[in-house]
């Protein structure tokens, strides 16, 4: 199987509160340290394998606030188009709050590939 991934966006994932990569040929993400080169790599592998790019899975992707607390009320949002064998496929997944009686008792993944929600396993199954 080949894959070629076509394009990232990113929103309320850790550092990025939005970003859109279109990629062509040959991309090459540069720049100094602290501008979320490496937060682009982790919502990459998060989105896929459900890790971050050193292969961690217990890290955290929600944003947090200048006191280092969780900010309330965002969804974290991964999408990316690729070509599977060069099928174009587009795959999503999102991290919203679970709340009981408006206070937040936890948090769940949705994952969607071409805009259909499945659960986590077949999602992972067809990717």
């Amino acid at each position: 199987m080949k894959m070629i991934l076509d394009g990232l966006g990113i929103t309320n994932f850790k550092g990025i509160k939005s970003f859109e990569l279109d990629l062509g040929q040959t991309t090459t993400i540069a720049g100094e340290n602290g501008t979320c080169k490496t937060t682009i790599a982790d919502a990459f592998y998060w989105l896929f394998a459900d890790k971050d790019s050193t292969g961690r899975s217990d890290f955290g992707v929600r944003p947090l606030d200048d006191d280092n607390k969780l900010i309330p009320g965002l969804t974290v949002s991964v999408e990316a188009n690729i070509k599977i064998d060069g099928e174009k496929v587009n795959v999503k997944r999102e991290n919203t709050e679970k709340l009981k009686r408006k206070v937040v008792t936890g948090y769940e993944s949705s994952y969607w590939i071409d805009g259909v929600a499945m659960p986590q396993n077949k999602f992972k199954a067809k990717i």
